[in-house]
């Protein structure tokens, strides 16, 4: 069977695969509905809180085992085990954008955790650490990401939330009569008012 570049039998499989984890993050991140997202961002804070859990009792185990000082990670994973299982504890419609900031503040705390480990693999001695800059580098991108992530999960629930909160009050305007009908240009003249009803009549 014949494979080269021209051959019928070639596909765009590498092609394409190329921009399948993009395209399911980016479909992952987009709003869909409320209940799914608000899913999606219990499931992404199930996610953190076990890593965070993880890695916390690794850094516990280092620091066991380190002559001196101790293991920044006992810090930084507490921190954003505790953002995600405040985060899970929360119901729905109380989300709020100090909540985005305090999860937000705790991912770039362990990103800035692993960029200093980095910078120790980079500069301290004369050796370069290439393994442990590796695994710190990817690290801190991935934790950068589990950062814009989760910004951008519970932005949508707040979005919608806020969306739910107006279409209830206007809603609730309509029920209880607070409408008052309109005036278009035409009856504006006339002094006429029109089929259509707003929050405020014309004066």
């Amino acid at each position: 069977m014949d494979f080269n570049y021209n051959s019928p039998f070639r596909s765009d499989y590498g092609r394409k695969s190329k921009f399948t984890l993009a395209s399911r993050l980016s479909e992952w991140l987009s709003p869909s509905n409320p209940v799914d997202d608000l899913l999606k961002m219990r499931r992404f804070a199930k996610t953190v809180l076990a890593s965070s859990g993880f890695f916390w009792s690794w850094a516990v185990y280092n620091t066991f085992m380190m002559k001196s000082g101790f293991d920044l990670g006992i810090a930084s994973f507490a921190v954003s085990a505790a953002s995600s299982a405040y985060l899970i504890s929360r119901r729905g419609e109380e989300l709020t954008r100090l909540v985005r900031f305090f999860v937000l503040l705790s991912h770039l705390v362990v990103a800035a955790n692993y960029a200093l480990g980095s910078l120790f693999a980079f500069t301290v001695g004369k050796v370069i650490y290439i393994r442990f800059a590796v695994y710190c580098v990817t690290f801190t991108l991935l934790w950068l990401f589990t950062a814009f992530a989760g910004w951008k999960l519970i932005s949508t629930n707040i979005a919608e939330i806020e969306e739910g909160d107006y279409e209830e009050d206007e809603t609730e305007d309509m029920r209880y009569g607070f409408a008052t009908p309109a005036y278009d240009d035409e009856d504006r003249e006339s002094g006429r008012k029109g089929d259509s009803y707003s929050s405020y009549p014309y004066l």
